[in-house]
């Protein structure tokens, strides 16, 4: 999961503390140990996690996949110009010709082109983006306000289709350290630090660190060990993300201090209290609905019949006997349950982790 302050108006950073302490840590089980402090990025904090971020046009083109050898010609059929500039209008569009060839290689090609760009004196380069596929225009200067731009190919500039880059023209400036915030966690929500969303807000050149770095600076990845969960069900980051939270009830509001996703940044994280509404027998099952009862990955659910009979099955022994055991629902045959059970008056409730729900009477 990942976790961000969403609130402007707290006066100190929040502490995450019934996590996983130091103290607890089985290195053979569970992650190192996990307390945080954890607040609003700063500008300061960002623009150091934009500084090594040159500006980039990303290219459209499967490098992986073109035709060798990738010719590059003049005359009529011209794709050896490319009209580029790294300082935004009137700064003129610098002509930069790659020489005439057939290049075997991508590699190749690539390499002439970036000659090219030093001996026109233009401040970029080419490369291979971080999935290795697509070609990338770059700045040679990096941060807030690194700018590239290519003219279209109708303008002159007609290398631009060979890798797909801007077909119609266009720049991208490195943004801000206060509009990357304001994109990624605007006061109030929502988070959106995933993949996708950084490379639209921060261009095609950034690598896998670098993205990171900007994603770590606006949240905390916290991983999803049973106390964390609990946490977020039960503990500091349910009273965290409560809509009646606040630090100082006689002079700020209540609201929710932090915004929650799963991993990739921007999918909400969800994990329910159990809450069982209903447990029917029928059709040879007692057959329990609800929310939040059990995960089909984590056997950590027991339900437990309580009153004129007695009885505990766990998830596990559900899905040995034939059962179903999902969040929404748990289906156990009758056959692992006492004999007695239809004809009295008993209780179910369900246990799942730590957490139990309330109980319902068995009809």
């Amino acid at each position: 999961m990942r976790v961000a302050v969403i609130r402007g108006d707290l006066p100190g950073p929040l502490f995450l503390a019934d996590l996983e302490v130091i103290s607890q840590y089985d290195p053979a089980l569970e992650p190192p140990g996990q307390t945080y402090y954890i607040s609003r990025p700063t500008a300061t904090e960002m623009a150091a996690a934009l500084a090594g971020i040159p500006a980039g046009l990303l290219g459209t083109v499967d490098m992986t996949a073109i035709g060798l050898p990738i010719s590059i010609h003049g005359g009529g059929g011209a794709n050896n110009d490319l009209k580029v500039r790294t300082a935004i209008a009137p700064a003129p569009f610098v002509t930069v010709t790659i020489p005439t060839l057939a290049y075997a290689t991508v590699a190749a090609l690539m390499t002439a082109v970036n000659l090219a760009l030093a001996t026109a004196g233009v401040a970029a380069s080419v490369s291979l983006d971080r999935t290795g596929i697509y070609m990338v225009l770059k700045s040679t200067a990096t941060g807030p306000g690194a700018y590239v731009e290519v003219d279209s190919v109708a303008g002159g500039s007609n290398f631009n289709a060979v890798p797909g880059i801007a077909i119609a023209g266009g720049g991208f400036t490195v943004p801000t350290a206060a509009a990357v915030i304001t994109a990624t966690n605007p006061v109030g929500g929502p988070l959106a630090v995933s993949d996708g969303q950084l490379l639209i807000l921060l261009g095609g050149a950034p690598t896998n660190a670098q993205i990171t770095a900007v994603r770590d600076a606006v949240s905390q990845r916290i991983i999803e060990t049973p106390v964390a969960v609990q946490s977020f069900k039960v503990g500091v980051l349910s009273k965290y993300r409560s809509a009646t939270y606040t630090p100082d009830p006689n002079r700020l509001p209540q609201g929710p201090a932090i915004a929650i996703t799963q991993d990739n940044g921007t999918t909400l994280f969800t994990a329910p209290l159990p809450t069982l509404v209903s447990a029917v027998i029928g059709g040879g099952n007692l057959t329990l609905n609800g929310t939040g009862l059990a995960s089909a990955e984590n056997f950590n659910a027991t339900v437990k019949i309580e009153g004129a009979v007695a009885a505990s099955v766990s998830q596990l022994a559900i899905r040995h006997a034939g059962g179903l055991v999902g969040p929404t629902l748990i289906r156990i045959p009758l056959s692992m349950l006492p004999a007695g059970l239809v004809a009295v008056t008993c209780f179910a409730s369900v246990k799942y982790d730590t957490l139990k729900s309330v109980r319902v009477a068995v009809s």
